[in-house]
């Protein structure tokens, strides 16, 4: 029988895993996971307060596999306690299919959504004892989600569709409801193509939500233009666009904002172009955008996520089955470095796929990665510490696959 790492490899790269309905031109994206705490005015909203930051927190994993390797729609509840324990829940439930990417959830954890492998969105609401009710399995619309942001009020999802303009592509704002647990219809606030992601940049005033988009061509930009900062409350008004790879077949897996900094990285993960692999560190400020460094060559630099403690950087390597730190060196022509792996008591990472991490509280830097077999801990601490914690299984063979990943705020 076919192992389920194989397998799960040469669905890859026969292209089964990519979303059934992407266009040869869309890019892929994993959803931010950054912190937030350095908002110098953090917005109010009806889901904007945060619960405890000392207490058992909810997560949320997709099993994209069923028996004999078949389409699933599962998803797994788990139970990362305060103390770091982390168990499966017996409540599995359906919603749709998500072998990558992130859940998003509402700051005060009341609502939780997902791009899925069809364009829809899943959304879930989430009680207080950590029971959840499914609201759609598939919210769709005039859009092809790909990746999902959400605001810091808790009231807005940034949804980023990766098609051409003509076909839709762009960034979409949909509101969500206060009482219902309900997504209102999302309205496109500005055209792109090959959008892949939405970084959100610290918030210095509540009417103004400047972010940096990854995309090229958006409205207002020059048709070079990979990255745009834009306030997307006022997309209209002076969009700053520029390149970051000068390569018309890089494809973007990922991007990040490293907090506490002007740094953004952006992943390369293109299988047939003629350049490597890499990941760019971009320097941005309110008038300019500048690639600054290129890290390469990597192998298939799936996600990337930054340290809780804001000293380093851990980047998935999927094809490479390995997990990556780069230490940040405050260097300004090289602020990042390669630095040394985690020792791994549980065999080394198979095929990573989605990252998360608490971002603060007793598990402040805790991160949990989806792989072949299950879910990986592993814990970010100060002085650019990463040692592994423990690993999960799911399930047994194909089953055990798991995909999307979140881990409730």
């Amino acid at each position: 029988m076919t192992s389920p790492h194989a397998l799960k490899k040469a669905l890859v790269t026969l292209g089964l895993l990519l979303p059934a309905c992407q266009s040869p031109s869309s890019s892929d994206s994993i959803e931010d996971t950054q912190d937030t705490e350095d908002t110098a005015a953090p917005p109010l909203g009806c889901r904007s307060e945060a619960q405890p930051a000392d207490r058992d927190r909810l997560v949320l994993v997709q099993a994209p596999y069923g028996q004999d390797a078949l389409a699933s729609k599962t998803w797994h509840t788990l139970l990362l306690t305060q103390t770091g324990d982390l168990s499966t829940l017996d409540r599995p439930f359906e919603l749709g299919r998500a072998p990558k990417g992130n859940v998003v959830f509402t700051p005060d954890a009341s609502m939780a959504f997902v791009a899925q492998d069809d364009g829809s969105i899943g959304i879930v609401s989430i009680n207080p004892d950590n029971t959840l009710t499914v609201q759609d399995t598939g919210f769709s619309g005039e859009f092809y989600a790909s990746s999902l942001t959400m605001d810091p009020s808790g009231e807005i999802l940034w949804i980023v569709d990766p098609n051409w303009p003509e076909n839709g592509g762009g960034i979409y704002s949909a509101q969500i409801d206060c009482s219902l647990d309900q997504l209102a219809a999302p309205e496109r606030i500005f055209s792109s193509k090959n959008a892949s992601k939405i970084i959100l940049l610290p918030i210095e005033e509540t009417d103004v939500r400047e972010a940096l988009v990854v995309g090229r061509e958006a409205a207002g930009t020059s048709p070079l233009s990979e990255i745009v900062r834009v306030d997307l409350f006022h997309p209209d008004i002076n969009p700053l666009g520029s390149d970051v790879f000068r390569d018309e077949d890089a494809i973007v897996s990922d991007a990040i904002r490293f907090p506490g900094s002007n740094y953004a990285l952006v992943a390369d993960y293109a299988a047939f172009s003629s350049e490597p692999n890499r990941v760019a560190v971009v320097e941005y400020s309110t008038d300019s955008l500048n690639t600054i460094q290129l890290i390469e060559p990597l192998l298939d630099p799936v996600a990337l996520i930054a340290s809780a403690w804001e000293d380093q950087v851990l980047l998935l390597s999927g094809y490479g089955d390995a997990l990556l730190p780069f230490h940040f060196t405050g260097s300004p022509d090289a602020p990042f470095e390669e630095g040394p792996a985690p020792s791994y008591s549980n065999g080394g990472p198979q095929l990573p796929t989605a990252v998360d991490q608490v971002m603060k509280g007793p598990l402040k830097g805790r991160v949990l990665v989806t792989e072949n077999e299950g879910i990986r801990q592993l814990q970010f601490g100060e002085n650019t510490s990463l040692s592994e914690v423990g690993f999960v299984a799911i399930g047994e063979s194909f089953e055990g696959i798991t995909g999307a990943l979140g881990i409730a705020p």
